[in-house]
C-alpha cells in the first residue's frame, strides 16, 4: 500500500513539475529575431490601425518591415510609466535592424509609434527635432549608415500623397530626413533638382487645398516649413550659385536654412520656427523664387 502511495505521489510531483515547466516556457519572452511572416504579423497585431498611414505613403509596405509591439491607444502602451520605457519600445532589435532593407528601415521610421509628437512638443524647431530623432531612435540612426538612403528617401518623396488631412507627420518627417546633409550628399545634381521640383509641387498643392480651409493655419504650421527647409537645404547642398549669394547676404535666410534657434527680439534673425509672418518674413517666398529658377537652370 505504501508502495502505491509513494508511486502516486511521485506521479503527482512529476505532473506538477511538467506543468510548471510548461508555464515557465510560455512566460519566456518571444525571440524578436525569429523568422516570421511580416505581412501576416502586421495584420494580426494592428488590423486597420495604420490603414490611412499606409495608404498615403503611395507604395507597398516593405516585406521585411518591423512590427512595433505597442502603439499609443493600445492596452500595452498604457503600462508604460516613463519616457524611457516609451523610448525603449520604439527601438528596433539590432539583430533585425542590420538585416532589414533600406526601405524597411524607412518604414520603421514611418511607423514609429510617437512619430508626430516630436514636432508637437518641440514648438516647431523642425531641424532640431529631426536631428534629435536621429540620435535617439536607432531606426533613424541606421539610415545614416545606409549609402542608398538618399535614393530610397527620394523614391518615397516621389510617390507620397502630400494632401492627406488626417496625419501629416510622416510626410513631414520624410521631407526633414531628406534635408539632412548625410542623405543629400549621396545624390547627384539631377536628383537634387528632382527633389526641389517635387517639393515645390507638394507645397503648391497644399497651399491650394488649404488656403481657404478652417485648418489653414494648422496645416501651414505642420507641413509647409518642412518643405521650405528641404528646398533650401537641397539648393545649398547643390551649391546653386544665385541661392548661395542670397544665403551669404541674408542673415534671415541663413538662419532658416541652418536651423538656428529663434530670436524674436531681432527681426533680422528669422529662424526655423512656427509659421508666423513676423518670424519668417519673406524667407519662404525667397526660397520658392530661387527654387523655381533652380529647377530650370
Amino acid at each position: 500500500m505504501k508502495t502505491i502511495h509513494y508511486f502516486l505521489s511521485a506521479c503527482v510531483c512529476i505532473c506538477i513539475a511538467a506543468c510548471s515547466s510548461d508555464t515557465e516556457q510560455k512566460q519566456e519572452p518571444e525571440d524578436p529575431c525569429r523568422d516570421f511572416d511580416y505581412e501576416q504579423e502586421f495584420v494580426f497585431h494592428y488590423g486597420d490601425l495604420h490603414s490611412e498611414r499606409l495608404a498615403y505613403m503611395g507604395m507597398d509596405r516593405p516585406a521585411d518591415s518591423y512590427n512595433y509591439p505597442a502603439y499609443p491607444g493600445m492596452d500595452e502602451w498604457a503600462t508604460f510609466k516613463t519616457s524611457d520605457e516609451m523610448t525603449a519600445i520604439q527601438q528596433v532589435p539590432d539583430c533585425l535592424l542590420s538585416k532589414m532593407s533600406t526601405q524597411a528601415v524607412i518604414q520603421a521610421v514611418w511607423e514609429l509609434p510617437m512619430c508626430g509628437s516630436f514636432f508637437i512638443f518641440t514648438d516647431g524647431y523642425f531641424q532640431i527635432s529631426i536631428d534629435a530623432c536621429i540620435i535617439r531612435y536607432n531606426a533613424f540612426h541606421e539610415l545614416t549608415k545606409r549609402e542608398d538612403a538618399g535614393v530610397a528617401l527620394l523614391e518615397r518623396l516621389t510617390v507620397v500623397d502630400p494632401l492627406t488631412l488626417t496625419s501629416q507627420f510622416e510626410s513631414q518627417v520624410l521631407e526633414l530626413l531628406l534635408s539632412r546633409d548625410v542623405f543629400l550628399s549621396q545624390l547627384n545634381e539631377s536628383e537634387k533638382r528632382k527633389i526641389v521640383e517635387i517639393t515645390l509641387d507638394h507645397d503648391d498643392k497644399r497651399y491650394a487645398a488649404w488656403k481657404d480651409s478652417d485648418f489653414n493655419s494648422y496645416f501651414f504650421i505642420i507641413t509647409r516649413p518642412a518643405a521650405w527647409i528641404l528646398i533650401g537645404k537641397t539648393m545649398f547642398s547643390a551649391g546653386y550659385e544665385p541661392f548661395m549669394k542670397a544665403y551669404n547676404a541674408n542673415d534671415g535666410l541663413k538662419d532658416f536654412v541652418d536651423g538656428q534657434m529663434p530670436n524674436l527680439n531681432n527681426p533680422n534673425k528669422r529662424t526655423d520656427y512656427l509659421y508666423l509672418e513676423f518670424v519668417y518674413g519673406n524667407i519662404p517666398q525667397l526660397i520658392i523664387d530661387y527654387a523655381k529658377k533652380f529647377i530650370y537652370d
